[in-house]
């Protein structure tokens, strides 16, 4: 006579025991999914952040580079009679005017972030057209925001830009002294650039998800070489 061979099952109660750990490691894997998104999202506009501020810096070093053709260093001026500190005065005066001219000088209010909308249709010269002004002109802009431009020609807000500076040397004691031209030690002006980048774009200024990062540059009246 054969013997009968009983087969092993699960009963009903191994079948829910198993389920409740699938579903416990699941849970587990789905609660990493939020914080890795928030931690690409968060690279990725510090990211951008920074290829902004690379752009903005860019743009300072051009435009003091240019202010300073202003100055007698750059320009050859017939029968000058001025003494060395009246030129070297002047000179001071010609490239702080002209920079000035071109960058704010004080901080933006904390409640006075733009978002982006209809009003973005000035835009900067090339290479840097992919800057939006929202306030001022192109040659002394405001708020301004950065703009990506896709593939198909559809142009995405990154992120809100606003550029001012202070100089840091408006005491005689402050002033850093470098060599001139010859022996002649020529006082050069400094100023120190903030860049805010404010992101994304559409957020107001007590937006929850809104970030922002301040980037710092400093210029030195450019020499000529």
């Amino acid at each position: 006579m054969r013997k009968k061979r009983h087969l092993s099952k699960f009963n009903l109660i191994e079948i829910v025991l198993a389920i409740g750990v699938v579903a416990l490691g699941m849970t587990a894997v789905l609660a990493l999914l939020p914080p890795a998104l928030n931690a690409n999202i968060d690279s990725q506009g510090d990211a951008n952040a920074a290829e902004i501020a690379s752009n903005v810096i860019t743009y300072i070093d051009k435009i003091a580079q240019e202010s300073a053709k202003d100055t007698s260093e750059f320009k050859k001026v017939e029968g000058d009679t001025r003494t060395a500190a009246e030129i070297a005065a002047a000179d001071e005066t010609a490239w702080k005017t002209t920079l000035e001219n071109h960058f704010e000088t004080t901080a933006p209010a904390e409640d006075s972030v733009k978002v982006s909308g209809e009003s973005f249709g000035n835009k900067m010269a090339a290479p840097f057209s992919q800057f939006n002004i929202e306030s001022g002109t192109p040659t002394k802009p405001g708020w301004m925001t950065y703009v990506k431009t896709e593939a198909d020609g559809t142009e995405t807000a990154v992120a809100n830009v606003y550029v001012w500076m202070k100089n840091i040397t408006a005491g005689a004691a402050d002033h850093e002294k470098i060599n001139g031209i010859g022996s002649v030690t020529v006082v050069r002006s400094c100023y120190r650039f903030y860049i805010k980048v404010c992101w994304p774009a559409d957020a107001p200024a007590d937006a929850e998800n809104r970030q922002e990062r301040t980037y710092v540059h400093e210029v030195l009246r450019p020499v000529k070489n």
